[in-house]
């Protein structure tokens, strides 16, 4: 019984949504990862987030995790190449097991972006890819990050005002202590955003210009709203 109420789940998915993959595009504390979440818990879907990635790398102390600690600690962004080896690499294992992925934070420049195309292409995704943005002013954004707190085991976020933890400092997941990132700071926020603005942003024209499926969506409000913005995305 529980297989075929599966099947149904999924067939009543693909049927309505054709099991897009999304590229996120948006400015950080726009809701991207909300969005990620939503789409995890329930249609299953893979986030490939470079900074999760990292941050656990860091975590774990392998040689990468300390050579991009400082550099993540100041909030400046990893070498290009290792990057996109990243994503390759995890995009390449969503595909192997037959699931459907958001990339969040990729890409950053439009080197990045061919590289992406070429890999999507390399695997007959063109059409099979939105590149969305939320779209949000830099105060709300701001002011979402600095109430922001994250769980370093699985990576959900929380957030202390709009969305907190039934327990307090405990993420609901996996029972994990829950902690601000080092690198959510004001100073660091707003030079992410100044950056966001004048190197990232312009890539969902070019994005567009490509040909690819382009979505915005304006993310200044409710997650129950949002949610229900998430559900319109899917059907259209």
């Amino acid at each position: 019984m529980l297989y075929i109420l599966f099947f149904v789940s999924v067939f009543s998915f693909q049927t309505l949504f054709g099991g897009k993959h999304f590229v996120l595009i948006s400015a950080p504390g726009s809701g991207k990862g909300m969005f990620c979440q939503y789409m995890v818990k329930k249609y299953d879907y893979v986030q490939i987030c470079p900074g999760d990635l990292f941050r656990k790398e860091i975590e774990l102390r392998t040689d990468l995790g300390i050579s991009i600690a400082p550099i993540i600690q100041r909030g400046d962004y990893v070498d290009e190449e290792i990057v996109c080896s990243l994503v390759k690499k995890h995009v390449e294992k969503a595909i192997n097991q037959g699931r459907h992925f958001i990339i969040d934070g990729f890409p950053r420049s439009e080197i990045s972006l061919l590289f992406l195309a070429d890999l999507l292409r390399a695997y007959g995704l063109e059409n099979e890819c939105c590149f969305l943005q939320f779209i949000v002013s830099d105060e709300l954004s701001a002011e979402r990050i600095l109430d922001r707190i994250v769980c370093m085991n699985c990576f959900r976020v929380y957030n202390r005002i709009s969305c907190s933890p039934i327990m307090n400092n405990l993420c609901d997941d996996c029972g994990s202590f829950l902690t601000c990132r080092s690198s959510d700071t004001k100073e660091i926020i707003y030079k992410r955003l100044i950056y966001f603005h004048d190197h990232i942003e312009p890539l969902i024209e070019k994005a567009q210009a490509k040909g690819y499926l382009v979505k915005k969506i304006n993310s200044q409000c409710s997650i129950q709203q949002l949610e229900v913005l998430y559900e319109q995305l899917l059907q259209n």
